[in-house]
Parts: structure tokens; C-alpha cells; sequence
């Protein structure tokens, strides 16, 4: 499969096989999707980029050498991204659990001194 066929199962995918849908989202006319839909016409660089950047979900990988799978496994985030989203998942968990040990705390404070117990 060649790169042009490539841009075409993109539009399939993800434009709804509209060649229209696609040149909106590329900000480009019809004839040149056409172009660079059909079979030996060379695709430039600067579409290349500009498809990696209006499509995140499509693997450049993919799109340059047309091995892997045509959508990105990893949601288009970087290891490091990846990396910090767990660790903020993991704060938020023990900033959860350490809050809800406070709530009980304060509630047995303020049980001791005759307060009411706490909303929320």
C-alpha cells in the first residue's frame, strides 16, 4: 500500500469517506485530496506534516511506511505525558484517601467539643 492509498483509508476512517470532510479539515480544495488520493502522485512533506497534525489519532509511523496500525494505540501522548498523568492519578488517589482521614478526624474533633458533624 502507498502512501496515497494511505490518505485515502484516512479519509475513510475518519472523514467519513468525504473527500470534501477531508479538505475541509486540511483546509485544502478537493482536487488536491483527489491528487493526493490517487496512486503515484507525490504527496510533499508539508501535507504529510499537516495530516500528522489535523489527524493525532493517525501513527505517522504508519502513515510514512505503512507499517503498524493505522490508528495510534497510545492516544497520540508522548511517554513522558503518559508518565505524568499516572503520577497525578496516583496524588489524586492518596490526596483522596488522606482528605477522607481528615474528614473522620475533624468529625471526631468536633464530636468531642459538641459541634455539629460536617456537611459534605
Amino acid at each position: 500500500m502507498d502512501i496515497n492509498e494511505r490518505i485515502k483509508n484516512i479519509c475513510e476512517v475518519f472523514c467519513e469517506n468525504s473527500n470534501g470532510k477531508f479538505a475541509v479539515t486540511m483546509e485544502a480544495s478537493k482536487q488536491n485530496v483527489n491528487n493526493w488520493s490517487r496512486s503515484g502522485y507525490s504527496v510533499g512533506l508539508s501535507v504529510i506534516v499537516k495530516i500528522i497534525e489535523k489527524f493525532p489519532g493517525v501513527s505517522p509511523e504508519w502513515l510514512l511506511t505503512g507499517v503498524g496500525e493505522m490508528e495510534r494505540t497510545d492516544n497520540g501522548l508522548t511517554q513522558a505525558q503518559t508518565d505524568y498523568i499516572e503520577w497525578l492519578e496516583n496524588n489524586n488517589r492518596l490526596l483522596y484517601k488522606e482528605n477522607k482521614e481528615l474528614r473522620a478526624e475533624n468529625d471526631k474533633l468536633r464530636e468531642q467539643l459538641g459541634m455539629k458533624k460536617s456537611a459534605g
